[in-house]
């Protein structure tokens, strides 16, 4: 909030973002995570640049906690599809999980009732209900 913060909606600054980095051909792979294919290094750092257009003016340069490029040579080194459930190292669940993030070749079963909700996890009517887990 005010006078340390913009007292606006992140959304809006997410949605300005968005809209300047899919111009410049990006892609978004997860929320904060933005690629470009087949491009250079300077292409990349002009579209980085552009994002400080962003409205208020000076909302982006004054609230940036972090705005970095990573040219990755060979898509070998991204383990992304290797580590996310259903790849290489991530065949069958660890503990319990919900199962609306569960791929339909990952093997599961409900979770029984007395099971316990995982650490961390925030209490609700849905996180209580052991229907909507996967172990």
């Amino acid at each position: 909030d005010l006078p340390h913060g913009w007292n606006a909606h992140r959304a809006q600054t997410y949605r300005q973002l968005a809209c300047h980095l899919e111009c410049g051909q990006f892609t978004q792979l997860q929320r904060s995570n933005w690629v470009r294919e087949n491009t250079d290094a300077i292409t990349t750092y002009y579209t980085m640049l552009m994002l400080g257009d962003i409205t208020p003016p000076g909302k982006l340069s004054s609230m940036v906690k972090g705005l970095k490029m990573h040219m990755i040579h060979h898509w070998l080194l991204d383990v992304t599809q290797d580590i996310r459930l259903s790849g290489q190292y991530a065949t069958m669940l660890v503990g319990p999980t919900p199962s609306g993030l569960i791929p339909t070749n990952v093997p599961s079963i409900e979770a029984p009732e007395d099971f316990m909700v995982p650490a961390y996890t925030q209490h609700s009517d849905a996180a209580l209900d052991a229907a909507n887990w996967r172990v």
